[in-house]
C-alpha cells in the first residue's frame, strides 16, 4: 500500500541520514559558536578572515553573509536566514560564512578562492535546498556554498526527452517547466515535497513513492557539470568518453565528495 511504501521511504531516508557522521575540521582557535575567533586572525593559519571574505565578495560581485554587523543590525539576521535549512534543530549549527552563488562562474570563483594555499584549511558545505535529514548542507564553523538560486532548466534534446536542471531547481520548478513547455509526457521520478532541490535529491538517490515502478531520480542522470576544488569545470554529458568514471562516482557517492555539481542532464524514463 501507499502508506507502507511511504513508511519504508522514511526509514530509508533516516537510515541514510545517520549512517555516516560528518567530522568537521578541528579548529583550536574557535571559541564562539557564532563568530569563530580565527576569523579575526591572520591568514597564516589557512583560514580566510572576515575582511578576506568581504574583499572576495566585492571583487567578484558575489553576496557574502557573515555573522557580524557590517551596514546595519539586520546583517546578522540575514546571515542566519541564508544559512537556515529545512530542519530547525540544525539552527544552532551556524557556518562561518555564506557564499551566495547565482551562477556557475560564482561557484568557480569560490572554489578557486577556497583552494588558494592561504585559505585551504577552511572546510565547506554545499546547500541546494537544505532538506537533508542529516543536515549535511550546514556545518558549524564551515563555509556554506549556497546554490539555491541556481534554478535554470533547459531543453537539450526534446526527441529523446533530455533536459538539463541546475542543482538549485526544486521539484515544483521542474513540474512548472514541463507544463509551460507542453512536455507533460516526459516523466522524471522526483519526490513528493515540492521544495526539495535537485542538488541533494539526486546525490541522495532520489527515493520516491514511484521508485518501485519507474526507478530512482539518480537513474535518469546521464550527465553532470561539476566544478572541481581548483575551479576546473568538467561536463560529463558533452565529454562523456573522458569522464565516465566521474559520472559513475557522482551517481553513487552521496553529496559533497568530488566538487560542486552545478547542473544535471536528465533523460525521461
Amino acid at each position: 500500500s501507499l502508506l507502507i511504501m511511504s513508511l519504508l521511504t522514511l526509514c530509508l531516508f533516516v537510515t541514510y541520514a545517520f549512517a555516516s557522521v560528518y567530522i568537521p575540521l578541528h579548529n583550536k582557535h574557535s571559541s564562539s559558536p557564532l563568530i569563530p575567533s580565527h576569523q579575526f586572525g591572520s591568514i597564516d593559519e589557512g583560514y580566510p578572515t572576515h575582511q578576506d571574505w568581504i574583499n572576495f565578495g566585492e571583487t567578484n560581485n558575489i553576496s557574502i553573509y557573515l555573522p557580524l554587523i557590517q551596514d546595519s543590525a539586520d546583517d546578522i539576521q540575514q546571515f542566519k536566514n541564508k544559512s537556515k535549512i529545512f530542519f530547525s534543530f540544525y539552527d544552532p549549527h551556524l557556518p562561518s560564512v555564506v557564499i551566495e552563488c547565482l551562477n556557475e562562474n560564482d561557484v568557480i570563483n569560490t572554489m578557486q578562492f577556497l583552494s588558494d594555499s592561504r585559505y585551504n584549511q577552511q572546510s565547506f558545505s554545499i546547500k541546494s535546498g537544505g532538506h537533508g535529514f542529516g543536515g549535511y548542507s550546514k556545518h558549524k564553523g564551515s563555509a556554506m556554498i549556497h546554490v539555491s538560486n541556481m534554478k535554470q532548466i533547459q531543453i537539450i534534446d526534446v526527441q529523446n526527452g533530455i533536459i538539463s536542471v541546475e542543482t538549485g531547481a526544486e521539484n515544483i520548478d521542474l513540474s512548472t517547466f514541463l507544463i509551460n513547455h507542453n512536455l507533460t509526457h516526459l516523466i522524471f521520478p522526483t519526490g513528493e515535497c515540492p521544495t526539495v532541490s535537485f542538488g541533494g535529491l539526486i546525490t541522495g538517490g532520489g527515493i520516491s513513492p514511484f521508485s518501485s515502478s519507474i526507478g530512482l531520480a539518480v537513474d535518469t542522470v546521464i550527465g553532470a557539470r561539476i566544478v572541481l576544488y581548483n575551479g576546473d569545470v568538467i561536463d560529463t554529458y558533452y565529454d562523456s568518453s573522458d569522464h565516465d568514471d566521474l559520472l559513475w562516482a557522482i551517481k553513487g557517492s552521496g553529496g559533497g565528495n568530488f566538487g560542486v555539481i552545478t547542473k544535471y542532464y536528465l533523460q525521461s524514463v
